[in-house]
């Protein structure tokens, strides 16, 4: 979150995913779409895929936090571009680098421990 208020200016918008909608509230910065959980069982058509990716670019959102969830094994989770939103990962790899990695990234992610994530900075055109 010191990341974050560092190196976003207020008013700015941010991004969050999977599921993690508290980096808004502890950022005091709002998100660039309103759909706040991306997993295999929200079943999010590529319609709504391309509606984010066409807010992040109007917004031109500089950051974006991923969460190690986006892979995680519980029933119903998924992984972010193989179970779910394969358009809006390929849009992330082709637009963004990782900034900053912080937690245990590598650790098998679960609901309240070994969270991390990864900041994930817009490329310069």
């Amino acid at each position: 979150t010191e990341f974050i208020k560092s190196h976003v200016p207020a008013g700015q918008r941010i991004f969050a995913l999977p599921f993690d909608p508290l980096y808004y509230f502890l950022t005091d910065r709002d998100s660039a779409n309103r759909q706040l959980i991306f997993f295999e069982h929200t079943k999010i058509p590529p319609e709504q895929e391309q509606e984010v990716i066409d807010d992040l670019n109007r917004h031109n959102v500089q950051y974006i936090i991923l969460s190690n969830r986006m892979r995680a094994i519980a029933d119903g989770l998924g992984t972010l571009g193989t179970d779910y939103c394969p358009r809006l990962y390929k849009y992330l790899v082709e637009n963004y680098d990782v900034e900053v990695t912080a937690g245990p990234w590598g650790m098998e992610p679960w609901w309240a421990w070994n969270h991390a994530v990864k900041i994930l900075k817009r490329k310069m055109p």
